[in-house]
């Protein structure tokens, strides 16, 4: 009594242009749609369904598939709760055009290094034709992603989201300030739910991740603990200690094993870690032996070194021997005539704008470090430079 149900036969599928079974009046109404919006005759948002059922003499669910037709080839733009919008041509080219959004304080950007980073992202995102804007950010860094004005809603000044998607911005960059020390304007746990619910890349600059696993572009901080521990090495040091403006973030720890590895290596004593406060300036810059002690200045401790009266003094002397690691783009140690591990920032930019251009929704994370070299300033023994090839973990 039942006809068998055997498979589906190829092409009896409605509602795609591509499959021949669709019956006559289908298509016919759908492109009567096509040809009323190319036409200018439906613009903005469109009527209801019945309402143009009734103008086309079809049913509403037959205008339903017929407008998701439409959607799929890019003409119109559908909204759960809001309606069905014309895509103007303007508007379907920007949305080839990108937005995404750099995270980090407002107060934190201020610093000319900074500024430099970040104007090279912007320049790496813009070869590719996106664009990078900043938003507001409380001190700390903490809050949701924003809504950008110029982005969410419709580009054209229209005043609703007919010519675009109603989003914020399709990826997010965070820029922790002060990696080596205080590490501030990393992402809470709250920014990074915000953007896991929507879908959108994330890539970290400068520091590995605190909170959560996401994807990042990091110097090679153990390689730069490990060369300037070398070179103060090569320079006759025989202690070496790390100063920093705090301790315990991941990139500092990263420059610790990396110096004690070259301690090991060479069968020295321990390297300290310690924060460059006046009391451990004092102690160190009073020496205690013949032989100079290395110092290895952390991301901002260095302007606190060279403010210090003792440690200029001790360096004067050659009763130390300074050499810095610093954030991208910072010139102070180049300024002080400091041998210092270098960093190229447009590597790092250039890694990360490729990141958030390839995310996908549910790919794995991926951590790309960066190694730098060590510039020799001072007159002091150049150690032998070593390949600088990425490498993706």
């Amino acid at each position: 009594m039942h006809a068998s149900m055997g498979p589906r036969p190829q092409g009896a599928v409605s509602g795609s242009p591509d499959l021949p079974r669709l019956s006559y009046k289908f298509q016919r109404l759908r492109e009567q749609l096509r040809q009323a919006i190319i036409n200018g005759e439906l613009t903005g948002r469109l009527p209801g369904e019945r309402a143009l059922g009734r103008r086309f003499e079809a049913n509403a669910k037959t205008i339903n598939k017929a407008l998701c037709d439409l959607s799929s080839e890019g003409l119109v733009a559908r909204r759960i709760g809001r309606g069905t919008f014309v895509i103007s041509p303007a508007a379907a080219a920007e949305q080839s055009t990108r937005v995404y959004s750099c995270h980090m304080p407002d107060a934190l950007t201020a610093a000319p290094h900074r500024a430099a980073l970040i104007d090279r992202l912007r320049s790496a995102l813009a070869a590719a034709g996106h664009r990078l804007v900043t938003l507001d950010r409380p001190q700390r860094g903490r809050g949701a992603v924003k809504v950008d004005s110029s982005v969410v809603g419709d580009r054209n000044g229209n005043g609703h989201a007919a010519a675009s998607h109603p989003r914020t911005v399709d990826g997010v960059f965070c820029i922790p300030a002060d990696p080596l020390g205080t590490s501030q304007g990393e992402p809470s746990m709250d920014v990074l739910g915000e953007v896991l619910r929507r879908q959108l890349a994330f890539v970290q600059i400068g520091a590995s991740p605190g909170a959560g696993k996401v994807c990042s572009v990091v110097p090679d901080y153990v390689d730069a603990g490990f060369r300037l521990a070398e070179y103060l090495y090569l320079r006759g040091c025989t202690r070496i200690a790390i100063l920093a403006s705090a301790v315990g973030s991941s990139a500092l720890n990263q420059v610790w094993t990396g110096a004690q590895a070259c301690a090991a290596r060479t069968g020295r004593g321990a390297i300290s870690c310690e924060v460059a406060s006046p009391t451990v300036l004092m102690r160190i810059a009073a020496g205690g032996s013949t032989e100079p002690i290395g110092v290895i200045a952390a991301g901002a401790a260095l302007r606190t070194i060279l403010n210090d009266a003792s440690m200029t003094a001790a360096r004067r002397g050659k009763r130390i021997a300074i050499a810095a690691v610093s954030e991208p783009c910072e010139a102070q140690a180049s300024a002080a005539n400091i041998t210092s591990y270098e960093i190229d920032a447009a590597r790092l930019t250039s890694w990360a704008a490729k990141l958030a251009m390839e995310h996908r929704a549910g790919q794995r994370p991926v951590e790309i470090i960066v190694p730098g070299l060590l510039c020799v300033r001072d007159g002091g023994a150049a150690t032998p430079q070593r390949a600088t090839t990425d490498v993706a973990v």
